[in-house]
């Protein structure tokens, strides 16, 4: 067994990587051609466009898209069938643009019904690629959650830290107020705002919680 008998073995399934079907309608007929494999590259193009399609500009998770972009994008990347498109007007500087009229066209990826067709191959292709889109779902949720929850704990740290500064600032007035003769009023309130200025949280917290 040499590596040029492996590439020729090789070269016979890659031969196989399309299937041929025809599809029947008013006495009319057309083929399409499917295909039965798909790199790791490909495979990684497929499922991130349909992930990215399922979550809107704030990250909030669309699971209506999931299906219809599946669709369309199956349309694109397995056969060649050309998938509808329209134009709309740019929300940036109002010039017409071409983008894939995305209800025409799962329409017509449900009115063919590519993956019940007698093509074993790309009905086990059609399955992996499904649960591959939605295992990477998942991940993209829980990355989603894990993102707004990291900012909800820094929102309540930082309010933590207000509330901190808020409670030193009127223990300190308190004590001014209450102890006139540790140190003269008008004295303790030039310095505090002296200090204020251009300091950190934490500079300003430490010097209220130092009684001096």
């Amino acid at each position: 067994m040499t590596k040029k008998d492996l590439s020729a073995y090789l070269e016979c399934f890659e031969n196989r990587e399309y299937e041929i079907i025809k599809i029947k309608f008013n006495e009319k007929a057309f083929e399409i051609k499917l295909k039965t494999f798909m790199t790791i590259d490909e495979t990684s193009t497929f499922i991130d466009r349909v992930v990215n399609g399922c979550f809107d500009s704030d990250d909030d998770y669309r699971p209506e898209y999931i299906e219809p972009i599946f669709h369309v994008t199956l349309l694109q990347m397995l056969t060649n069938v050309p998938v509808f498109t329209k134009k709309m007007e740019s929300l940036e500087n109002n010039a017409k643009i071409v983008v894939v009229d995305i209800e025409k066209s799962y329409r017509l990826a449900l009115n063919l019904k590519l993956w019940e067709k007698d093509c074993g191959s790309f009905r086990t292709l059609y399955s992996t690629l499904w649960d591959l889109v939605n295992e990477k779902l998942k991940f993209q949720k829980q990355r989603v959650l894990s993102g707004e929850r990291k900012t909800l704990e820094k929102t309540r740290e930082d309010i933590e830290t207000g509330i901190a500064l808020i409670n030193s600032v009127g223990n300190k007035l308190n004590e001014t107020i209450l102890n006139p003769d540790k140190e003269n009023i008008f004295e303790t309130m030039s310095n505090f705002s002296k200090r204020i200025d251009n300091v950190s949280d934490k500079d300003l917290i430490n010097y209220l919680m130092s009684g001096k």
